[in-house]
This record gives structure tokens, C-alpha cells and sequence, in this order.
């Protein structure tokens, strides 16, 4: 292995770990703030003027939306996951037709071919 193969691997693998802190700085902003949303839901309304907040449809809506905040970003969180640790979705050979796994097979031939 040459030195410009070598560095690219540093490269790759500095890049790799910056993206995997990034992603952990990613979880404790998550459950900080969520830890933060906990508290405020619970005394939200006690903050304003009770007799401006009489209406349930209102409490209802504003309580969905303090909820749909960490469902949201958790989705978020795991698709980061994803993409961080590379996870990819298990592929069974059995999934892909034969008809198509022998096309793919023809179409790379021939393009090796074509590129000789």
C-alpha cells in the first residue's frame, strides 16, 4: 500500500469518527431537550392567564404538539443512526427475481466488453 492510499484511509477514517461524535452530540442534545419538554408540558399552563386557556380543543392541540416534538426527532435520530453506523437493510438473494439477477449479470458482462 502506497502513502496516498494510506492517507486516503486516514482520511476516510477521520471522517468516519467525526461523524460518529457528531451523532452522539446529536443523542445528548436529544435527551436534553426532551428531559426540557417533559418539564415544561407539565406546567405549561400555568405560565399563561387560566382564563385565556378554558378551551380543551386548544389544551389538546398545543399538548400534540409538545408530544409530537420528540416523536418526530427521535425518527430523525434513528435515520442519523442509520446513516452513521451504515446499517443497511438486510438483502436476501431470494428477494430479487432470477429473471432480474441474471439480467444484471448480462448488462455487467456486457459493459465490461464494451470497456475492453
Amino acid at each position: 500500500m502506497n502513502k496516498l492510499e494510506q492517507h486516503s484511509k486516514e482520511q476516510r477514517a477521520l471522517l468516519r469518527i467525526e461523524s460518529i461524535k457528531k451523532f452522539f452530540k446529536h443523542c445528548r442534545l436529544f435527551i436534553t431537550a426532551n428531559v426540557l419538554i417533559l418539564f415544561v408540558s407539565k406546567d405549561i399552563f400555568n405560565w399563561f392567564d387560566i382564563a385565556a386557556i378554558t378551551d380543551n380543543g386548544f389544551k389538546q392541540w398545543v399538548m400534540w404538539n409538545i408530544a409530537s416534538i420528540p416523536i418526530i426527532w427521535s425518527i430523525v435520530l434513528t435515520i442519523h443512526a442509520l446513516v452513521v453506523f451504515r446499517i443497511r437493510l438486510v438483502r436476501f438473494k431470494w428477494t430479487k427475481p432470477e429473471m432480474l439477477i441474471k439480467w444484471e449479470q448480462k448488462m455487467i458482462q456486457d459493459i465490461i466488453q464494451k470497456e475492453l
